[in-house]
């Protein structure tokens, strides 16, 4: 003749009861009660409730009753998570944050909310899972191993071409690297620089190995040597300066010419 309270498990649906009408967690025993009815932790805490009164549990490893924490309103904080697993950064109030600052929306029942709206989806651990956006706030595709792909340009804005699995590679072939956040790199082991449009760039890489600069325009310069075989200097915008003092022509890509229009 006890109350049945519900519970919400950790994605925030209602979870199902026995025949007995006993409130069964996600370990698929049921949930401990006080004389009351009222559903307890592990502990034997009470379980903590969200804005509609609702008590609400978290799987996480096996106290699959750890109380999740509320903010100053009294609201359930889901653990939220970007796609590599690692949690994002929360601001004073325990409310998590997207990577440019903003506060993640959540819906009436406090459940979080994705760029698009809608909720977001949740981990094995019951986590949700932010994704990564573009600059203009468009979601990031992903690999096979959840890793978001970022959009690589080269220095003069053409996409770099990518492999069967939607990993970008470079000029020669080989995958661009990424670090432990899933980041492109360059050569150097750093984190590419981007354009206004969020756009990664990947250098181009001289022959020996060397990161070649741009000027003014974002085309590659690629060096010249003069007839005694030292570099030739670069004028204000990056262009090589031929001996006769004028700046060297090159083509499309930077690649500098002869006066004739053939390449060097």
């Amino acid at each position: 003749g006890k109350t049945v309270y519900p519970v919400r498990g950790p994605d925030g649906t209602p979870l199902p009861t026995d025949a007995s009408g006993a409130v069964i967690g996600v370990d698929g025993e049921p949930i401990p009660t006080d004389s009351n009815g009222r559903p307890l932790a592990q502990d034997g805490s009470p379980l903590p409730t969200d804005s509609q009164g609702n008590y609400v549990i978290i799987a996480a490893g096996e106290d699959t009753t750890k109380p999740l924490p509320t903010d100053d309103a009294g609201n359930i904080i889901h653990s939220i998570v970007r796609p590599d697993g690692n949690l994002l950064s929360t601001d004073s109030t325990g409310s998590y944050l997207t990577e440019d600052g903003q506060v993640i929306e959540r819906d009436n029942e406090g459940r979080p909310l994705g760029p698009d709206g809608q909720v977001l989806s949740t981990d094995s651990s019951g986590n949700y899972i932010y994704p990564e956006t573009t600059s203009d706030g468009e979601v990031l595709p992903t690999d096979s191993e959840g890793e978001p792909i970022y959009s690589l340009i080269s220095p003069d804005g053409s996409p770099l071409a990518t492999d069967s699995t939607g990993h970008h590679v470079t000029a020669d072939g080989k995958s661009v690297e990424r670090n432990e956040e899933g980041k492109p790199v360059g050569p150097d082991g750093q984190i590419l620089p981007t354009d206004n449009a969020g756009n990664y760039i990947y250098p181009v890489v001289g022959p020996d190995g060397q990161v070649l600069g741009t000027d003014s325009t974002g085309k590659t310069v690629h060096p010249v040597r003069g007839p005694d075989a030292t570099p030739l200097p670069t004028d204000a915008s990056g262009a090589v300066i031929g001996p006769d003092g004028e700046p060297i022509p090159t083509d499309s890509n930077g690649k500098p010419l002869s006066k004739d229009g053939s390449p060097l």
